[in-house]
């Protein structure tokens, strides 16, 4: 029995280890994370017009397409600037390698103690390093092309189709509405998991305190953090209720309050991850129930209609 099992463990290990190295080899492909947001940009920029084809959903999918162009060629710009100092630095490494030292025609002992390996893992940093700046180039290239090409249609056909405001908006509300959903579930989240942290990190700090006897003011950072992130989300809560009632539903208030509410959620969250984070995912399971049990009622009560 054990005879017949070991040959299929050592096929599936060779299977799924080989994989598992491919999948290794591409994570660590050179601009790889932005041909992910390339795609993403691209995905949400070419649907938006297609589902909203209004001069506002227009305008949508040229900011998306442009804004993602212009980081991510400003990202790939960054890399390629520090790969051409590290070339640098590799080739002033290599030169030193070959040069001899001054009065002998042969190198200096130091460098004769194990200069082959040392000499061929430059050799082989300097060609990766030139072949992730000419990479770069490419990738720029066709950031531009695709991105720039795709944001420049879509500005045309903004500006120069014909506008029938009644006709747009009438278009517009089933779309803005469901984005409102998804604003009520979000900011209802954020505010009341900002809640249950918030707790979870005065108890915390409260425990130390209690422990040591005094506590550094960076502690209180977090708390401060998650107070404000309460605070917009509250108010980008009560706007997305608000608007969701009206028949001319509008994006922009509870937008903004809701960046700075993710902004400061996001950034107090990875602060105070490591002090309660296995705590604070058990708490946060009935709050997801609770919004996914909300959701799932308030699908029905539309069906119904």
């Amino acid at each position: 029995m054990q005879s017949s099992i070991q040959p299929l463990f050592q096929t599936l290990q060779q299977q799924y280890l080989s994989r598992l190295d491919n999948w290794n080899e591409l994570i660590q492909t050179p601009f790889l994370e932005m041909l992910v947001v390339w795609g993403i940009v691209t995905f949400f920029a070419s649907i938006i017009p297609l589902k909203l084809s209004t001069a506002r959903g227009l305008m949508l999918g040229f900011v998306i397409a442009i804004c993602g162009a212009v980081t991510i060629t400003a990202d790939i710009a960054a890399d390629s600037l520090s790969a051409k100092k590290r070339l640098i630095d590799v080739e002033q490494q290599l030169s030193g390698l070959e040069t001899p030292a001054p009065g002998s025609g042969r190198p200096t002992p130091d460098k004769t103690t194990n200069p082959a390996p040392n000499a061929a893992s430059l050799k082989n940093e300097r060609e990766r390093l030139l072949g992730k700046i000419e990479l770069a180039g490419v990738l720029t290239t066709f950031t531009a092309m695709t991105l720039g090409g795709l944001g420049g249609g879509l500005l045309t056909a903004a500006v120069s189709m014909p506008r029938n405001r009644q006709e747009e908006e009438r278009q517009e509300k089933p779309v803005l509405e469901c984005i409102l959903n998804g604003y009520f579930y979000l900011f209802a989240f954020i505010l009341t998991s900002s809640l249950i942290l918030l707790a979870g990190e005065y108890f915390f700090l409260a425990r130390r305190m209690t422990d040591t006897g005094t506590a550094h003011p960076l502690l209180l950072i977090p708390i401060l953090g998650f107070l404000l992130s309460i605070v917009f989300s509250g108010i980008a809560f009560d706007r997305t209720r608000s608007h969701l009632k009206k028949d001319k539903p509008q994006l922009f208030q509870q937008s903004l309050f809701g960046l700075f509410a993710l902004f400061f959620y996001l950034n107090t969250v990875a602060h105070v991850w490591y002090d309660i984070g296995a705590i604070s995912m058990a708490l946060h399971i009935p709050v997801v129930l609770a919004l996914s049990l909300h959701a799932l009622h308030q699908y029905r009560q539309l069906e119904r209609r």
